[in-house]
């Protein structure tokens, strides 16, 4: 009978629980439905009027009404309507979350009249929570207060602006604080700098519980938010913006990025500092620098001005603004803002080159016309055409110079903004800017590659040893003074290359084990398969290959192997044995490893370094020895260092890397020849890798060409394409499948005949790189199994085969035919990728056809 209770039991609490979560669920829905409407009945409070038409409420007589279920009636909240309560709750600034949450989500840039009227209701809500939570004003002293903020924010401030007061430390809220106040303007006018303004302070109530004081700085700090996407939405629309700005600042605002943002373009209109274009950009800018002091501001803020001229086309205020930008606030340039100031030229002087309306310049009458050479008119429209082009030549000259000195980095100018300015330029100036590709032989010994277009040179730019030596001192020692114990295994590593360049084999190419097996990979060991791909793409292509793993991650790795795919343990075992993988300590700092593989060159100083910071520790007498080893090689006649330059395959910049007084500039350049990039596309997620390239990623002047690197951000992406063809599986004559004995990679030989008839680049590369598409031993039989099912979907790791004979008919069959399917990315991409000529897109501008241009006129 027990187990009847227990029954009976279980059913009556599941039944209570029941009940009360259907109760609960109604009210909160009914309440939902209702929004728990406050019943407001507002008759006896004081108001002042604002210029925008907001309504501030001074006093309220405190009273609170509840609306409750069947007694509820939708109850409309007008803007002359506020709340009266007793105190402001946590209820009510929930409520008022609420409505900002949903105002946000709601503003509308083709509806500013309705969105202005929610913004009033929500405003004066949220002045009647300042005016309840805070004691009543008290003037400051100016002078006083001006001193205060050049002391913490720069001598170059002249006056107290509102911006200059809005809080930037709001954690003050949410401490054991029971203090806190804020302060703001009045009587400022920024068109009259004669007048000086009143400062007021406000003070926190010291009765304010701190959960309402937390709650209060997150309401604070959403309605700045609010406020400034407000204004960055409207500022050029015919509301009171200005004047809801100069309110909304004696409210205690904070200078959230959003608020920031929306004041920059309010510098920007009419009737803020009146139409003196260079005195409103400059206060724009003046905002840039403060709000990068108080570490909120973001380069949203540029694109935001560089847009609003962009929608002008004032190419003329864009220019002034980057260059502001890049000399004043030492930032580094865009290529967006660089091909946006370009556009906006080019539709000015196209409007000056057809513009009808001028009749005294600019007829669109062709110059080799009938009209007699001495006529005045024909003369003067030639010189003001020579005046135009000269003019248009200088303001781009300047920008490209410009770009030159402070790219983003290399790659900023994506293939798409190339497009854009080659069209918008076709018209204009033919041939100007034109999309080229620069290859090169592939040949170490030519460090350069040519533009197919005007035969440049790209050379390849290197940095000097001196450069070099720096970054490998300055890493030692910065190494050595915070953790001394990673010094020591990146002496190891040290030693270890060094073995290999003593051998004759020097490592050339470092792969980043842990970056390249967990790419797109969501196991809890690394994709073997990923590392194999690039281990034998960079070994095929000449390269001497090393992964670097951690002792941890290679363990697991070997672990799983080692139950789940024998073979591949064997392979990866062999690796190690070889000297091809290199395991680091489990928590060193791969990216470490990687800049020193990279930058050393096995001198005598490098080594002296080493023994510089070992003699001032006490380590094993081991360590010595290994000095001495490492002098006696480098100083051998037979030792020969390699002529290439280490390559480092992985997606990681190395950004983290903590280098006390490290040239970046130089740090850069390194990177940009010597980070290989990869990526995965369908099927099987098999990598697409760079090559090592003769030529250097940079923008590259000569007089007036310049080149400007576009393909590189374009190699991984596009259409695919789709190649069937028929497969060849050549076993070698004596070979047995079924042997059980281990096979090295080389077994085996593939032959492929294409079906489809069209010729494109990929369909070559695939002829001519087979071997790096399809992994031999995974086209063969298993030797430890029976099973000769091996072109199923689950075992081919890069293609997709249709076929019903899946059987070898013996162990001596020297063909197996198949259909595939195999999928590549588009043609252009496979150019920049893989044939051997390193081919790359790059943008080419002749402004020698300008004055071939003016000498035709």
């Amino acid at each position: 009978m027990l187990w009847v209770f227990k029954i009976f039991y279980k059913i009556w609490v599941f039944t209570a629980i029941e009940s009360y979560l259907t109760f609960e669920n109604v009210f909160h829905k009914y309440r939902s439905n209702t929004n728990f409407v406050h019943s407001f009945k507002c008759s006896n409070f004081n108001k002042v009027r604002l210029k925008s038409g907001i309504n501030t409420p001074v006093s309220y007589e405190k009273a609170r009404n509840y609306a409750l279920f069947a007694e509820v009636t939708e109850t409309e909240v007008k803007p002359e309507i506020l709340p009266k309560t007793s105190v402001i709750d946590l209820d009510y600034l929930g409520h008022l979350t609420g409505d900002l949450i949903r105002y946000s989500k709601s503003v509308d840039k083709n509806k500013p009249e309705i969105c202005y009227e929610q913004l009033k209701i929500i405003f004066g809500k949220f002045s009647y929570v300042i005016s309840e939570l805070f004691t009543e004003p008290v003037e400051v002293d100016y002078q006083t207060k001006l001193e205060e903020i050049r002391q913490e924010f720069g001598e170059k401030i002249d006056k107290i602006e509102p911006h200059h007061l809005l809080k930037f430390n709001p954690t003050e809220y949410r401490n054991n604080a029971t203090t806190f106040a804020y302060e703001y303007l009045v009587d400022y006018d920024p068109l009259n700098s004669e007048k000086v303004p009143r400062v007021f302070r406000r003070d926190l109530k010291t009765d304010v519980p701190k959960i309402l004081r937390k709650r209060l700085s997150y309401i604070i700090n959403f309605f700045s938010k609010t406020l400034g996407l407000f204004f960055v939405t409207f500022y050029q629309s015919n509301l009171p913006i200005s004047e809801l700005y100069k309110e909304s600042t004696t409210l205690g605002l904070e200078s959230t990025p959003q608020l920031l943002e929306g004041i920059t373009l309010l510098h920007l209109t009419d009737n803020y500092y009146g139409t003196d274009l260079r005195k409103k950009i400059d206060k724009s800018l003046e905002l840039f620098e403060y709000s990068s002091i108080v570490k909120q501001g973001r380069n949203k803020s540029f694109s935001l001005i560089i847009n609003h001229f962009f929608r002008n086309k004032d190419y003329e205020s864009i220019f002034y603004v980057i260059k502001y930008i890049t000399n004043n606030l030492d930032k580094k340039l865009n290529g967006l803002y660089l091909v946006q100031f370009l556009v906006s030229l080019a539709h000015k002087f196209k409007s000056l080159k057809g513009d009808s309306n001028n009749d005294k310049f600019i007829h669109n009458i062709p110059l080799n016309s009938s009209v007699s050479e001495n006529d005045e008119g024909l003369d003067e429209r030639k010189n003001f055409k020579k005046m135009m082009y000269s003019e248009l030549k200088r303001w781009i000259k300047q920008s490209l110079e410009l770009y030159e000195k402070c790219n983003l980095h290399p790659f900023n100018m994506i293939y798409e903004f190339a497009e854009i300015l080659e069209r918008n330029y076709r018209d204009l100036v033919p041939g100007l800017f034109r999309i080229v590709t620069v290859s090169s032989s592939g040949d170490s010994t030519v460090p350069h590659g040519l533009c197919d277009l005007c035969n440049t040179k790209i050379n390849f730019q290197d940095i000097s040893d001196p450069d070099r030596f720096e970054i490998f001192s300055n890493m030692l020692k910065t190494i050595f003074n915070t953790t001394v114990k990673e010094f020591f295994p990146l002496f190891n590593f040290y030693k270890f290359l060094l073995r290999g360049t003593v051998r004759g084999k020097p490592y050339t190419c470092i792969i980043d084990g842990q970056n390249v097996g967990f790419y797109k990979n969501n196991c809890w060991v690394l994709d073997w398969n990923k590392l194999l791909d690039a281990f034998y793409f960079f070994e095929s292509a000449g390269e001497n290959p090393l992964i670097v793993l951690p002792f941890r991650i290679y363990n697991k790795l070997m672990a799983h192997l080692e139950k789940m795919d024998k073979p591949s343990f064997d392979l990866f075992d062999i690796l190690n044995e070889s000297k091809s993988i290199y395991l680091t300590n489990n928590y060193s700092y791969d990216d470490n490893y990687f800049l020193l593989a990279g930058i050393v060159k096995f001198t005598e100083g490098e080594i002296k370094l080493f023994d510089h910071f070992i003699n001032q520790t006490s380590v094993d007498e081991s360590y010595y020895a290994s000095i001495e080893y490492c002098l006696s090689k480098i100083k051998n006649d037979q030792f020969k260092k390699s002529d290439k330059n280490t390559i480092i395959v992985t997606n990681d910049r190395l950004s983290n890397l903590l280098i006390e007084d490290v040239n970046t500039e130089v740090l850069n350049t390194w990177k940009n020849y010597s980070l290989i990039n990869f990526t995965a596309f369908n099927p099987k997620g098999r990598l697409t890798m760079g090559r090592r390239i003769n030529y250097t990623f940079s923008v590259v002047s000569d007089n007036d060409k310049f080149h400007i690197p576009i393909g590189y951000d374009r190699i991984f992406t596009n259409s695919n394409e789709i190649h069937k063809f028929e497969l060849g599986l050549n076993i070698p004559s004596g070979t047995s499948s079924f042997s059980g004995s281990s096979r090295s990679p080389e077994q085996g030989k593939i032959s492929i005949k294409f079906l489809n008839q069209e010729e494109t680049p990929n369909k070559n590369w695939i002829r001519d790189n087979q071997h790096l598409l399809f992994d031999t031993t995974n086209l063969m039989p298993n030797p430890v199994t029976t099973d000769n099912d091996i072109f199923k979907e689950s075992d081919s790791r890069y293609h997709r085969y249709e076929s019903t004979d899946n059987d070898f008919k013996h162990s001596n069959d020297r063909y197996r035919n198949v259909f595939c399917e195999i999928y590549h990315n588009s043609p252009e991409i496979v150019e920049q990728m893989f044939i051997p000529n390193s081919k790359s897109k790059w943008l080419c501008i002749d402004l020698s056809r300008i004055d071939s241009l003016i000498e035709n006129l």
